[in-house]
């Protein structure tokens, strides 16, 4: 992809996270695929603190919203992925 190309998906994606923010309460679990998509974005563009903020939010949604619903087993599974994307990041900021 061009340079372009990114930052038009990160564009698209934080605009999409904008209107899912205006319908759904601060804590929603319906946030977090629009987290972790902008989150995907900034990170194949390369801008790795912005994701790893990104996907920071993201685990805090999970602790704030799945985990007080009784809904371990998937706040888990978020957390989970989360943290590996924001391990690989860690990794690549110290590559650069």
């Amino acid at each position: 992809m061009t340079m372009n190309e990114y930052i038009k998906a990160v564009l698209y994606c934080e605009k999409a996270l904008k209107i899912r923010q205006t319908k759904v309460p601060l804590y929603h679990p319906d946030l977090l695929l629009s987290y972790y998509n902008v989150g995907q974005a900034y990170e194949k563009w390369k801008n790795y603190w912005t994701a790893f903020s990104v996907y920071e939010r993201a685990v805090d949604i999970v602790q704030q919203s799945l985990l007080k619903l009784n809904m371990y087993k998937y706040g888990l599974l978020f957390i989970q992925q989360f943290v590996e994307r924001k391990t690989k990041i860690k990794s690549n900021i110290n590559l650069h």
